[in-house]
């Protein structure tokens, strides 16, 4: 570009170095979730009835003690480092700067990938939304049985469909709507595939049991506590200074106007 603007003698014509960049980051945002996926592939194994482990996409590759696994650990763990934790990490940094750089029209043009579709009051919400994509990746490393892998997806969809709710954080209130139906078909689809899940022989029956028991009643003990709560500091909220006596003379006007609209 710079040697086209130079040719026709048009500066106009030259692409600007941050507009750039943030054609870059909006890529690299945008397929975050497919490049956290294949950094983290050598880590997602698949068990089997002899108990030994394989890779998930190569099931004659034994995970852990395989030399053939051992020899593409160094280059996962460089994949994670750069393509995980180091993208990642520069947009924690843009996010953590923001308010005080955000003044700057090259980092605003820079940057505008992480900002333009959120609210200003929930500005760092794309690193929720990165947190989630790498969660949900995260997940299928962490559990090796097919029905502990939905139960953790669905998990993570559901805090982050709360919290949806709670922040509302895309500028456009069709947009959240449509989050949260997302979030909402997601966890449907998770239920729905554990019907195909392999039980693994019953092994998981007593840990599931025990933690639909628990899911099932701690909605009591959220009761206690806030109950407690409320015993201890009072239900009232606080009202600022002249609220009581604004309250009172605002109640002699209705009181009085109701007067008059009987007299009438």
């Amino acid at each position: 570009s710079r040697i086209v603007a130079k040719a026709v003698k048009n500066e106009n014509r030259m692409l600007a170095t941050d507009r750039l960049l943030n054609v870059l980051g909006s890529l690299l945002f945008t397929f975050f979730s497919s490049i956290a996926a294949l950094s983290l592939v050598l880590f997602k194994c698949s068990g089997n009835p002899n108990g030994e482990k394989t890779l998930a996409v190569d099931l004659s590759v034994i995970c852990f003690n395989s030399d053939d696994w051992k020899s593409m650990v160094g280059v996962g763990v460089v994949f994670v480092l750069v393509y995980i934790l180091g993208l990642g990490g520069l947009f924690v940094r843009a996010v953590l700067i923001a308010p005080k750089s955000f003044a700057d029209p090259g980092f605003q043009m820079r940057y505008k990938f992480l900002f333009i579709k959120f609210r200003a009051e929930v500005f760092w919400w794309a690193l929720v939304f990165l947190a989630k994509n790498f969660c949900i990746n995260l997940s299928m490393c962490l559990a090796v049985a097919g029905v502990a892998q939905l139960y953790l997806v669905m998990t993570v969809a559901i805090v982050y469909m709360l919290a949806t709710v709670v922040f509302m954080p895309y500028r456009s209130r069709v947009v959240n709507i449509i989050e949260v139906f997302t979030g909402i078909s997601i966890i449907y689809a998770c239920s729905l595939l554990t019907w195909h899940a392999d039980r693994m022989g019953g092994d998981l029956d007593a840990p599931i049991s025990y933690t639909t028991a628990v899911l099932t009643f701690w909605p009591l003990g959220m009761g206690a506590v806030g109950i407690v709560y409320l015993f201890l500091r009072g239900n009232r909220l606080p009202h600022p200074p002249g609220a009581h006596q604004a309250m009172q003379v605002a109640f002699k006007d209705l009181h009085a106007a109701c007067d008059a609209i009987v007299h009438l």
